[in-house]
């Protein structure tokens, strides 16, 4: 029997008591949240991934939109995480032709809330599924291209990350330009963070999987000046003599 759970403090209280205090300790190290890093304050229960699910498709249908919107901006991450998937099952259930009106909502709740999509992991469980989605499916691509080219010059971190990760829906439909645009765009912007290096060589090596003529043709213009992470990232897939042509050109400018 599903338990009638349907406020945000209700939800809050469930997770909670499901936490682990030293799992919680653990991924304040790993998720980098000491002072001056990436996620300095972030505070975590110490919930693993699969009880989080498990609690969300127990729950999922007693929570309103309302109640999601004050579960992602929650100081808690494992609650913030468990407020950006249901708007992720929320949208994928919300499935064109019909339904228009509530995949805007959620995915204008989600640009609200950017400040509290705040470490990679976040973002990377969200973005392509509505971000990208929507972008991809319910703009046009000249529009869809100004609003992420707009977040790639954005000051905050995680919604450059938001940008990148967009592009993965882009990519799945066979639509690379948005990734290529964008991860030349970093490297036009002198991008210093590891985390958009990382972001930015992985989706470039996800075009690689489905096209790797663009690939190929990005590396041979960029390679040079690629920051050894991305250029790392974006190689993984490619032959062992590609790989090591591509480094060498790298370490001899």
């Amino acid at each position: 029997m599903k338990s009638k759970l349907k406020s945000a403090a209700q939800i809050t209280q469930l997770l909670v008591k499901n936490g682990d205090k030293r799992k919680a300790l653990g991924c304040q190290r790993f998720f980098k949240t000491a002072p001056g890093e990436y996620a300095e304050g972030d505070q975590f229960i110490g919930i693993t991934m699969p009880i989080l699910r498990s609690l969300l498709k127990e729950t999922k249908s007693d929570i309103s939109m309302k109640t999601a919107g004050k579960l992602v901006s929650s100081p808690l991450h494992e609650v913030r995480m468990y407020g950006l998937l249901w708007l992720v099952n929320a949208y994928k259930v919300s499935k064109p032709p019909h339904n228009t009106e509530q995949r805007r909502e959620i995915y204008t709740l989600y640009c609200q809330n950017f400040e509290s999509v705040n470490n990679w992991d976040l973002v990377d469980l969200s973005a392509p599924y509505i971000s990208g989605l929507y972008l991809n499916k319910e703009m046009p691509y000249k529009d869809a291209m100004k609003q992420l080219v707009e977040w790639t010059k954005d000051t905050h971190l995680w919604t450059r990350r938001i940008a990148m990760l967009s592009t993965f829906a882009f990519i799945r439909d066979d639509e690379f330009r948005p990734t290529l645009e964008l991860s030349k765009l970093l490297l036009q912007n002198n991008e210093v963070h590891d985390l958009m290096h990382k972001a930015s060589g992985w989706m470039l090596r996800e075009v690689g999987k489905r096209n790797k003529q663009d690939l190929i043709n990005f590396l041979d213009e960029f390679a040079h000046i690629m920051p050894r992470v991305m250029l790392r990232y974006s190689i993984e897939k490619l032959s062992i003599a590609e790989r090591k042509m591509y480094m060498k050109q790298k370490e001899c400018r």
